[in-house]
């Protein structure tokens, strides 16, 4: 009997293709796509060379140059049409490729799509393109694959460390030179070629998540080549590279983002809409938050094992942790969560919770990874967390100490609730990642673009907080902000007003008017929206403000933990 175990990763995806090589960057030469991607005529694919060191792009040789992945979604109007959006869907690692491949019809509006081709990529290193590879065997990728999410206690820290450690020395010692240009500045260079190539004089482009960043490393590269832009669900880019101050000797990347606080949020939204939803809506309404920190806290001290189609599902606190924060995602999950929880709580029908949280688990891994790991002999090896690993490391600046990560997801959890420490873990490889950060952006993040920029952002991102798009707007001179009242990390498909708005800016270069929020259609449990459940002003408070006592506990507990750190590095 095998024994799986599920874990929730950033995407990465790794079937390969075969399709026609550009031998110069000053063309895209587009073909059918082979029969494998699986897309009708609407689609077709190239490949498209750029420099690996683009401060050293006049070198030449076997290994000057690496291919990039590239699928189109064609304008229905070809002989009118208007140019290239190039999306990216986040990540970092996420493949441009398989996004547009799966929601290409869908994106944005019938005129829009009439009017632009649509272009996904796989970024330098990442999926199809020349792909960072450290891992020789399925054995490999187990093993890293079979330790907890995030680490508990003292001891699953070092076990951690060791595992963090081990995959930054075969990186070492297999990968080949991409590991040293995978920063966003490279692939920020590589979008401005292939928006040469394609013959637009602007870049028309879209980023989510972590392609916000990419968007806004792009703007400062190349303000005056920025065309119409969206930024959506957007990555506060001074927190991700170096933070404010001294932040960066103490508090890794993946804790200056304050991830872990929209987490914390939407979890709160998910209790407050399952109670005004009743139980005909929400299967735990009536002690929502109780019944789910009850499960959370056994799960603590004793995980649950069931046995379903023959295979062992093993749910512990870590997992349960991750799958919660990854279903918070999508607030059309949030029912099905709430199922799960009642069912593992109350544990009269273990079989089916077991079934229900398959079900959840196979969703999310399909958004994140829809091309299923091939293991037949002779297939290539998975190369799990490796995309994000090289270009959130060699992004960002992070302590010199491992104890850093660990304080700071105690003093995350203390001021976020328990689900911080499965965003605040997530780069801890960065203190031993071998790859070089010399071809990283460092400049400043403020610029006025020849384009207004247009940034999106819920209220309610349990991801990429509201906040990140605020300092956005304010670093992107002109750009202007439309807030969704809602939930839901981005905001693809939820707002019939914010696809009206995308349209006009994309088709007639209108902005929305200051101030703008957009209502998303269709809430979870029929629940009422959030701008109607607070009386902050957007962009004010969506929680209390803490209490006197408490902020004073949080700076106790800070200055506790920082003491104990500072010992530990003597």
């Amino acid at each position: 009997m095998l024994l799986k175990y599920r874990k929730i990763k950033f995407p990465l995806f790794i079937s390969l293709c075969c399709l026609a090589l550009n031998v110069s960057a000053d063309s895209i030469e587009w073909q059918l796509c082979d029969a494998d991607v699986g897309v009708d005529s609407n689609y077709d694919c190239s490949t498209f060379k750029v420099p690996l060191d683009h401060k050293n792009s006049a070198s030449v040789g076997e290994n000057a140059y690496i291919g990039l992945e590239l699928i189109r979604f064609k304008a229905t109007d070809q002989d009118n049409k208007k140019g290239t959006i190039f999306l990216n869907p986040g990540g970092p690692g996420g493949s441009g490729f398989d996004f547009l491949r799966s929601v290409g019809p869908y994106l944005f509006t019938d005129r829009v799509r009439e009017k632009y081709d649509l272009v996904g990529f796989d970024p330098r290193g990442i999926g199809r393109s020349e792909q960072l590879r450290c891992f020789a065997s399925q054995e490999e990728v187990q093993i890293v694959q079979s330790i907890p999410a995030f680490p508990k206690n003292d001891e699953e820290v070092a076990i951690h460390q060791l595992v963090d450690e081990g995959i930054s020395e075969l990186c070492m010692l297999r990968a080949s030179d991409i590991i040293d240009y995978m920063s966003t500045a490279d692939v920020a260079r590589d979008l401005d070629l292939m928006r040469k190539a394609v013959g637009d004089e602007k870049l028309h482009y879209a980023g989510y998540s972590y392609g916000t960043y990419l968007g806004v490393v792009y703007a400062n590269l190349f303000p005056e080549n920025v065309g119409s832009m969206i930024l959506d669900a957007v990555v506060d880019p001074i927190a991700w590279s170096r933070g404010r101050g001294n932040q960066a000797e103490y508090l890794p990347f993946s804790s200056r983002i304050k991830s872990a606080k929209g987490a914390d949020a939407s979890l709160q939204e998910f209790f407050r809409t399952c109670e005004e939803g009743g139980p005909e809506q929400c299967a735990i309404a009536g002690d929502a938050e109780a019944r789910f920190n009850r499960l959370m806290d056994s799960l603590y001290d004793s995980p649950i094992q069931l046995v379903v189609n023959d295979e062992v599902i093993v749910i512990d606190y870590a997992a349960a942790v991750s799958f919660t924060t990854s279903t918070l995602y999508n607030p059309f999950d949030w029912p099905l969560l709430a199922q799960v929880i009642a069912d593992f709580d109350a544990f009269t029908n273990p079989e089916l919770a077991a079934q229900n949280y398959l079900i959840m688990m196979e969703a999310l891994e399909g958004a994140a990874d829809k091309n299923t790991l091939d293991t037949s002999e002779g297939a290539p090896v998975d190369q799990p967390g490796l995309g994000f690993s090289g270009v959130a490391c060699a992004d960002s600046d992070n302590p010199a100490w491992y104890e850093s990560w660990a304080f700071a997801a105690f003093y995350d959890e203390l001021r976020f609730g328990l689900l911080a420490p499965s965003w605040t873990w997530i780069s801890s490889i960065c203190h031993s990642w071998p790859g070089s950060q010399q071809s990283r952006y460092q400049g400043k993040f403020k610029t006025r673009t020849a384009t207004p920029v247009l940034v999106v952002n819920t209220l309610f991102d349990p991801a990429t907080p509201y906040h990140g798009a605020k300092r956005v707007n304010r670093l992107l001179k002109g750009s202007r902000l439309i807030t969704v009242n809602g939930w839901g990390h981005g905001s693809l498909g939820n707002s019939q007003c914010l696809d009206q708005a995308e349209e006009a800016y994309l088709l007639h270069g209108v902005l929305p008017r200051k101030g703008t929020v957009c209502d998303q259609d269709i809430t979870p449990f029929g629940a009422s929206l959030p701008l109607s459940s607070y009386t902050s002003d957007v962009p004010g408070i969506v929680k209390p403000r803490k209490t006197k006592a408490q902020r004073t506990a949080l700076r106790e507990a800070r200055r506790k933990a920082l003491r104990e750190m500072r010992k530990k590095r003597k």
